[in-house]
Order: C-alpha cells, then sequence, then structure tokens
C-alpha cells in the first residue's frame, strides 16, 4: 500500500504501476490508496509527523498518526542517580530513532510480555 504520490528510484520515476509491472513475475503488487488530509485538508506524511515532534509538538504529531508517539527499547544501566534525588529512573537509548525537541514530557510506562502483550507500571516523566 502506498499513497497517490508515492515515487522512488532514480528522479522518483517508479511509482505503483512500475512495482505492479515489475513485480507481477514474482507475485508482488502495490495498491495506490488516498492520501490522508487533516481539518485544513493538508496532506499528512511522516514528514510532517517527525517535523511536528522535532519542533516539540507531540500533540500534533499524535493527532496525524491517531495516537501518542511511542519508543521502545531496552533499559541500560546509568549513573544511578535517581536513588540519590529518591525518584527511580530509567535510560532507553533511542539509538538511530528519531530525537524528539528537548525537554521534559510525560509518559506512561509499559512492560512487555511473552505473547506481544504489556503490561502498564505507570506514569512518569521523560527528559530528553
Amino acid at each position: 500500500f502506498a499513497g497517490t504520490d508515492f515515487a522512488f528510484g532514480r528522479g522518483r520515476g517508479g511509482d505503483i504501476e512500475t512495482i505492479n509491472r515489475i513485480g507481477a513475475s514474482v507475485g508482488i503488487d502495490a495498491v495506490s490508496v488516498p492520501l490522508l488530509v487533516d481539518a485544513n485538508s493538508a496532506v499528512i506524511s511522516s514528514t510532517r509527523v517527525r517535523a511536528a515532534l522535532q519542533s516539540g509538538e507531540p500533540d500534533l504529531a499524535a493527532s496525524m498518526l491517531g495516537h501518542d508517539w511511542a519508543v521502545t527499547g531496552i533499559v541500560q544501566q546509568g549513573d544511578q542517580r535517581g536513588r540519590t534525588i529518591g525518584f527511580p529512573t530509567a535510560n532507553i537509548p533511542l539509538g538511530a530513532l528519531l530525537n524528539p525537541a528537548f525537554g521534559v514530557y510525560a509518559v506512561q510506562i509499559f512492560e512487555a510480555e511473552a505473547g506481544g502483550d504489556f503490561t502498564c507500571l505507570g506514569n512518569g516523566v521523560a527528559n530528553i
């Protein structure tokens, strides 16, 4: 699935029809879907979502995504400063993920369980 404005390759010369023509011999096909737009008829795109996050507008990003932006990661040991201030902390490196604007964010913490379920451990703050 791809939006009607999808293009790929050199000079953006490939499109849905290109994929269908080339992919037919190996059982690959692509379907074009209408672009999503917001209340102002502006196209919702991954570029706009990333820009909203990078400019410190997580509510705008969430309105375009249809849900809050989320990250997953494995907690790594840090300097254990949380113990000295009376608040537990979790260090989760973002790695190659998009870094949102610097700031303090309200967060919910979930733990992954076997089978793909999650248990909410509580609310917290994230300092980026």
